[in-house]
């Protein structure tokens, strides 16, 4: 659960660049992301998509929880907060997976794919061309809600 994740972190600040979550099976309570601001020092990014029927299910029934962050965005003010809804990307739990080559970039993270097409998260600043960083900035603003 995240909100343990600060007992770990305590003292320790901006240790983590980034933090990209998806289908988070995590509380949705702001107060319980609001210690993981000191710990990343890039941007946390809460990926969800609203038709997770087995987060849904499982989770809300194991946890008696109804703000789940796997479900819906995080409503934390903090300027590295992101809340990426992924619905029409994602159809269920098990589709993220397969769709990390068009997640990923809507969550500012660089990818490319291997000879065997697995996806690998990359430094843009190594192997991609600046017309791909544009473009991959550019769909990352416009799809950030």
């Amino acid at each position: 659960m995240v909100c343990d994740i600060r007992l770990l972190f305590s003292d320790c600040q901006g240790i983590v660049e980034d933090a990209v979550l998806l289908g988070a099976p995590v509380s949705g309570n702001a107060d319980c992301w609001a210690p993981l601001t000191k710990v990343v020092a890039g941007r946390l990014v809460n990926g969800y998509t609203r038709s997770d029927w087995l987060l849904k299910f499982l989770y809300r029934t194991a946890s008696a929880q109804s703000k789940i962050a796997g479900l819906m965005p995080v409503e934390l003010s903090h300027r590295i907060m992101c809340n990426v809804d992924l619905t029409e990307i994602v159809d269920g739990h098990r589709s993220y997976p397969s769709q990390l080559s068009r997640i990923l970039p809507l969550c500012g993270v660089h990818v490319r794919a291997d000879s065997d097409g697995d996806v690998k998260a990359g430094d843009p600043g190594n192997d991609g061309t600046e017309q791909e960083q544009e473009e991959v900035a550019g769909a990352t603003a416009s799809e950030i809600h």
